[in-house]
C-alpha cells in the first residue's frame, strides 16, 4: 500500500480509536460503565483491576495513543515528516503488544469481552498491520 492511501487509513482509523477510547475513559471518570449492546463483558472488563495501569486508566491512555496517530497521520497526509516513520513504527508495535495484552487479559483472565475496548485493540493491532506492510 502506497503510503499517502496507508496514512489516509490509519487517520480514519485513529479518529475512530480516539472517540471509542476517549468515551471509555469519560465513563471511567464519570463512574460509569458504557452501555454494552452487542457484548455484555463490558461492566466486568472496564472495572476488572486491568482497566488502570499505574493509576491511569488504560482508555486514558488508548485515547493519548490515537490522538497521537491521528496527528502523525495527518502528517503523512500532509506529505510533511516522512521521517516520523521509526517512530510510527515504535508506536504501533508498542500500540500492538498492549492490544494484544489487553485482548489475552479480556479472553483468559477476567473472561468477558468490552465490545468498544475490542474496537480499540483491533483497531491497534489493523494500523499495526498497515505499518509493517
Amino acid at each position: 500500500m502506497k503510503w499517502h492511501k496507508a496514512a489516509y487509513t490509519i487517520l480514519f482509523l485513529s479518529v475512530i480509536g480516539f472517540i471509542d477510547a476517549s468515551y471509555l475513559a469519560a465513563e471511567h471518570f464519570l463512574g460509569r460503565t458504557p452501555v454494552c449492546g452487542i457484548l455484555q463483558g463490558c461492566a466486568n472488563v472496564t472495572t476488572s483491576p486491568y482497566a488502570v495501569v499505574l493509576g491511569m486508566p488504560t482508555a486514558l491512555l488508548g485515547a493519548l495513543y490515537y490522538l497521537l496517530l491521528l496527528i502523525i497521520a495527518a502528517l503523512f497526509v500532509m506529505r510533511v515528516k516522512r521521517e516520523l516513520l521509526a517512530t510510527l513504527l515504535i508506536l504501533t508495535g508498542s500500540g500492538a503488544l498492549f492490544a494484544g495484552w489487553m485482548i489475552y487479559l479480556q479472553i483468559f483472565i477476567v473472561k468477558a469481552l468490552c465490545i468498544y475496548c475490542l474496537v480499540a485493540d483491533v483497531g491497534a493491532l489493523i494500523i499495526f498491520g498497515i505499518v509493517v506492510s
